[in-house]
Order: C-alpha cells, then sequence, then structure tokens
C-alpha cells in the first residue's frame, strides 16, 4: 500500500507542478497580447484618469429620452390591484368584466401603464376559457 500512495504523491505533485506552470504560460501570453493592443493602453487611460477624480463628486445622471420616470410611480387604479386584475376577480360574479377587460386589452389600453398588461391578458384569457366551455356546454345540451 505504501508503494501506491508514494507513487500516487508523486503522480499529484507532477500533476500540479504542470498545472502551475500551464498557468503561468497562459499568464505570460495573456500580458505579451495585452501590451501589443493598444486598446489597453487606453485602458490604463481611463483608470488614471479615474484615480484623478473622486467618486464622490460624480452626479446620478439623469436620462434624456426618458423625462418622465416617476411616471408609473403612482398607485395602480382599484385598489392597487389595477384594472386588469381587478376584472378579473370581479369577472367570476359578473361574466361580461372579463369581456369588458379583453376588449381594452386588444385596444392597448396597457399602453397608457404597462403594468396593466398581465392582468388584460389574464381576463383575455379568462373569458376565452368561458367561451369554449359555454359552447361546448350548448352543444351537448342541444345535440
Amino acid at each position: 500500500m505504501s508503494v501506491a500512495t508514494s507513487v500516487n504523491n508523486r503522480l499529484e505533485q507532477q500533476l500540479l507542478k504542470l498545472q502551475i506552470s500551464l498557468a503561468a504560460r497562459v499568464v505570460e501570453e495573456e500580458l505579451r497580447i495585452r501590451s501589443q493592443n493598444p486598446e489597453y493602453h487606453m485602458d490604463q487611460n481611463l483608470l488614471q484618469d479615474a484615480k484623478e477624480h473622486p467618486s464622490n463628486s460624480n452626479m446620478p445622471p439623469e436620462d434624456a429620452e426618458n423625462n418622465q420616470l416617476g411616471i408609473f410611480d403612482r398607485p395602480l387604479p382599484c385598489f392597487g390591484c389595477g384594472i386588469g386584475w381587478f376584472s378579473l376577480l370581479l369577472g367570476f360574479v359578473f361574466l361580461f368584466m372579463w369581456y369588458y377587460a379583453t376588449i381594452l386589452y386588444f385596444r392597448n389600453y396597457y399602453q397608457r401603464d404597462p403594468r396593466e398588461r398581465p392582468g388584460l391578458a389574464a381576463n383575455a384569457i379568462a373569458a376565452l376559457i368561458f367561451t369554449v366551455a359555454a359552447l361546448v356546454a350548448v352543444a351537448v345540451i342541444v345535440l
């Protein structure tokens, strides 16, 4: 057993030396490529510029394209859950609410507030399922 463990230890040491030499070659090659690449020097210049300017002098940037960043900060209508989800819950009592919300969905009502889209889509699915179920029930009763 001791011969096998000593051979195993020697193999592990040789493997470790091989891995270290391979890692050293990779690092040397990376340094050689970086020294030849002009973008590397530009990155060094940016680092130097960042060191010269303290980080506490930076102001949070304003979004020039979207000047209405807080437009969706207000709560949704209908007790904060939105017209879509409120219509879905109310649709179990008044079925026409599902169809009303489906019409809103297909008329792109969610363009006003994108947070309304999942609730309105759920209403469209509920209206579709109810319509198919009603048609099947009528077909079974009539035929």
